[in-house]
């Protein structure tokens, strides 16, 4: 008797979600509280919130960059398991991996965009770069490469969520990421 097994995705506050594949759990911009400048609130409000991580016990933390409500240094610090393999784009500058590193985290992967990289016999995933500064295809001047957004597919089911956060994607990127999601 074979027991299919769903994608779970948890909102927990703002971009904080946990997705739990089998047994396997990715927690994504873990925050809650204020961030460190005190420039944003989440809702809703956690007691002892920054112990949040502890109780979901994340197999990975996947950071898609470094405004404070997607990277918290606070929320990070107060977990325990820093053996936690932590997920980010391979930026050109190491600024994100360096601040991570400083929190005591040491197991760090940097991804390649739109390379898929399975973390174990449940999850697999991408990264989805910064593409263009704005949602409306207005012609930049400037070449971002700020923001982050992650595919996370099931290894089980082959479900494919993604999780787009701040990234500003245009029509034309989205459809990128569509074709990418029926080939990964």
């Amino acid at each position: 008797f074979y027991l299919k097994q769903f994608m779970q995705i948890t909102h927990i506050s703002n971009s904080f979600i946990s997705v739990k594949i089998n047994k396997s759990i990715i927690a994504c911009d873990p925050w809650v509280g204020t961030t460190e400048d005190n420039a944003w609130l989440a809702y809703p409000f956690y007691k002892n919130g920054k112990n949040i991580l502890n109780n979901i016990k994340p197999d990975f933390i996947y950071i898609s960059h470094l405004h404070g409500d997607h990277f918290d240094p606070g929320t990070l610090l107060k977990y325990k398991k820093k053996e936690t393999k932590i997920i980010i784009k391979k930026f050109p500058n190491s600024r994100l991996k360096n601040k991570i590193k400083k929190i005591g985290f040491k197991n760090i992967l940097e991804c390649i965009e739109w390379k898929k990289i399975s973390l174990n016999k449940d999850i697999s995933i991408c990264i989805v770069p910064q593409m263009s500064s704005n949602t409306n295809q207005i012609e930049e001047q400037i070449s971002y490469d700020l923001d982050t957004s992650i595919l996370i597919q099931s290894n089980i089911t082959k479900e494919v969520f993604f999780n787009n956060v701040d990234n500003p994607l245009s029509t034309n990127d989205l459809k990128i990421v569509k074709k990418k999601t029926q080939t990964i």
